[in-house]
């Protein structure tokens, strides 16, 4: 009876070493499946994971076309956002012209009817040889879902003015410099080169986004396309009284683009993924003429293109020819090639932005 109770022990000692061994065995090889699998599954029943940012949008116009009196524009925000286009009869006074609300996706478009800006689009410009212009704007702003305001931050303009020709008199101030200070136009002669100048004038548009403080984007040009050379092309420079600039364009291509004011470099910039750059210096350029130049090296520091440009910065008191109209745009400087705006910024300033023939 010993015996054979020292043999039951023995067995029944056996069977669990071997049921223990089982089990370590199971276990060792699931944590080797696990650690081996790519579609061994991962439970995390009790860990908080953070969700992804969700991806900015900004209000904001990015496309406008102008057909008579029916201006059409797009532009993005938020989803299913309200929003509001507003019209500016005069400084601090404006008009709601559109409600609308953007998609699921943040896309909005509209089509807006401008006919209250008649007068503005009448292209008779010329008074007593001035080359002056006329210009309306458009403010946008959002309410979000939790009925919060979000203003764009910039403003849609549309400014029709003369388009130069090479000129056959000199252009000063933006006024038509016909004979000397001492015999003004009281000749023949100089009616006749007045009138000549006048019926050469070809009345053309442009649409931008301006921003305070910010690059300007045009969406229509007077000239047509931008100045481009091989890939790379200039948007527009605007600058301000204190001598600050900001330059921005386009390129096919990542890399830099370095810019240069008569041979000496003054700033470099990185180009995104969308092919944009923007070059903002401040306190750079004095009151003079300068030639620009514009490189694009790629990544690999090689050279793509090189764009050359003339550029002015006048003085703030440099005597702009009126911009009639319903918007914060003060001035122009109708020149062969170039436009110069200026507009009054809120809480005070000016800023000029430059457009360019190519």
């Amino acid at each position: 009876m010993i015996k054979s109770s020292r043999k039951s022990n023995r067995s029944s000692r056996f069977f669990w070493f071997a049921v223990l061994a089982a089990i370590i065995g199971v276990g060792l090889w699931a944590f080797a499946t696990s650690r081996t699998s790519p579609s061994a599954p991962i439970l995390a029943s009790n860990v908080d994971i953070a969700p992804e940012d969700p991806v900015y949008i900004p209000v904001a116009f990015d496309q406008a076309s102008l057909n008579a009196n029916t201006l059409s524009l797009s532009g993005t925000a938020k989803s299913s956002n309200r929003l509001r286009l507003y019209g500016q009869r005069k400084i601090g006074e404006r008009f709601l012209l559109a409600e609308l609300e953007s998609g699921p996706n943040g896309r909005w478009q509209t089509l807006v009817d401008v006919s209250a800006f008649n007068e503005v689009l009448d292209p008779a410009l010329l008074a007593s040889g001035t080359l002056g212009g006329r210009a309306f704007s458009i403010d946008l702003e959002a309410i979000d879902l939790d009925e919060t305001l979000i203003p764009a931050g910039q403003t849609l303009f549309v400014v029709q003015a003369a388009i130069m020709p090479i000129p056959p008199a000199p252009i000063q101030n933006g006024l038509v410099e016909l004979e000397s200070e001492a015999e003004p136009i009281q000749n023949a002669q100089a009616q006749s080169d007045l009138a000549q100048i006048q019926d050469e004038l070809e009345i053309g548009y442009a649409i931008l986004i301006m921003r305070p403080g910010g690059p300007s984007t045009v969406l229509r040009s007077p000239f047509g396309p931008s100045p481009a050379q091989d890939g790379l092309s200039l948007q527009a420079i605007d600058y301000d009284n204190a001598g600050g600039l900001i330059v921005n364009g386009r390129a096919l291509g990542g890399g830099a683009v370095s810019v240069l004011a008569n041979n000496t470099l003054i700033g470099e910039t990185g180009i995104s993924s969308a092919g944009e750059w923007t070059m903002i210096a401040g306190s750079t350029l004095p009151i003079s003429f300068y030639d620009l130049t514009f490189i694009w090296r790629d990544e690999d520091g090689v050279e793509r293109a090189r764009l050359n440009m003339p550029f002015e910065r006048f003085a703030p008191d440099t005597a702009f020819a009126p911009i009639l109209g319903q918007s914060r745009m003060e001035g122009i400087l109708a020149r062969a090639g170039t436009w110069q705006l200026r507009r009054r910024l809120y809480g005070g300033g000016q800023q000029q932005s430059v457009i360019f023939a190519p």
